[in-house]
């Protein structure tokens, strides 16, 4: 069992770390959740608990999976490949994945018939970026999926390629 105090070092360090290997400054950090520079070295350096409108903002800004982890609350963290990677239960993401892709469908569709016309206007690119926020979750989810098997196939001793 966690309290605060074990959990906010870990966030701090961990957001701090995937920023830096992302390039992603504190201002654009800022500026993406709405808090200013100086909140946002607070939470890297570990003094206030990150909120998760920081983390959903970073992870806007980097799409980075363990970003998730932190986002969801408490999600096993399995260590694949040398890297940390958090990977949530399969009967956590089968849901997940399910709904992800039908809405990146959905998504699909509409711009294909709103492309047809071959002009795009302001509610258009609002579409078309909306599919590909819907196309780069489900992306993201498929990549957890993956990791997932991967992990169980080498835990039960067998090989997975």
């Amino acid at each position: 069992m966690t309290n605060e105090y074990d959990v906010m070092p870990y966030d701090a360090t961990l957001l701090s770390s995937i920023l830096a290997q992302h390039e992603v400054t504190v201002g654009a950090l800022a500026m993406r959740s709405g808090y200013d520079d100086k909140s946002i070295y607070r939470y890297l350096s570990g003094e206030r608990t990150v909120p998760s409108v920081v983390l959903r903002a970073a992870f806007e800004l980097t799409a980075d999976p363990r970003l998730i982890a932190l986002i969801a609350g408490a999600v096993p963290v399995q260590v694949l490949s040398g890297q940390s990677l958090c990977v949530p239960p399969m009967e956590q993401l089968v849901p997940k994945v399910s709904e992800a892709a039908k809405s990146a469908v959905d998504a699909l569709q509409y711009v294909a018939r709103i492309l047809a016309d071959g002009q795009i206007d302001d509610t258009d690119a609002a579409a078309i970026s909306n599919f590909r926020r819907h196309a780069a979750n489900c992306n993201r989810l498929l990549v957890l999926c993956d990791a997932a098997v991967a992990a169980h196939v080498k835990s039960a001793g067998g090989k997975a390629s």
